[in-house]
């Protein structure tokens, strides 16, 4: 009887097998991280993600009972000028906060702790209207929360933040959410 002959890639399956899995494994993690790193790494410039710029803004404390936190309700308008080269479904509400940035040194921002929107039954959500590249869209009114630390500001005092957003349109029968990104917006934090 002749012996079966093996292919010389399934010949060597002991430490050779193990190290194999090893380099998978380790690519694998090297492909995880590159993922979860690399978005964190982006300027608003680099992505498809709009900016907005910010006009009329106004802040007042909400809620200042907490003895390490106060959170401040801030109002803005905001126009959406289309860059990304790609036609964009908004509407001019609900707009959802989804986190907030503070600018702790220059070009370093810092991630606030942050309350969840959700859509409710009781949400009334507007028809999508497409903006088309270089084309302009007003959000009269835009409302946010931004929850500081009292340690870290001190009432009277500026801060800049940035908000990110999701504006929420109805396109025929599926409800879509457009990320959106605030350019730095300065806040005069109210006595609390």
């Amino acid at each position: 009887m002749r012996p079966i002959a093996i292919p010389a890639f399934q010949r060597r399956v002991g430490c050779g097998a193990a190290k194999y899995r090893r380099r998978q494994a380790i690519a694998a993690r090297f492909a995880l991280c590159a993922l979860i790193v690399w978005p964190c790494s982006l300027n608003a410039a680099d992505t498809l993600v709009p900016t907005l710029e910010v006009r009329d803004v106004t802040a007042t404390v909400m809620d200042a009972s907490d003895r390490e936190y106060v959170t401040l309700d801030v109002r803005f308008g905001a126009t959406l000028q289309n860059r990304t080269g790609l036609d964009l479904q908004v509407a001019a509400s609900p707009i959802l906060p989804n986190s907030v940035d503070r600018l702790v040194s220059p070009e370093k921002w810092e991630l606030l702790l942050t309350s969840s929107s959700y859509l409710t039954s009781e949400t009334k959500v507007e028809d999508c209207r497409a903006v088309e590249p270089s084309q302009k869209f007003e959000f009269p009114r835009i409302l946010a929360d931004a929850i500081l630390k009292k340690a870290d500001v001190r009432p009277r005092s500026r801060i800049v933040l940035r908000f990110h957003l999701s504006a929420v349109c109805r396109h025929r029968s599926e409800v879509l959410f457009q990320p959106l990104v605030t350019g730095p917006v300065e806040v005069e934090v109210p006595r609390w």
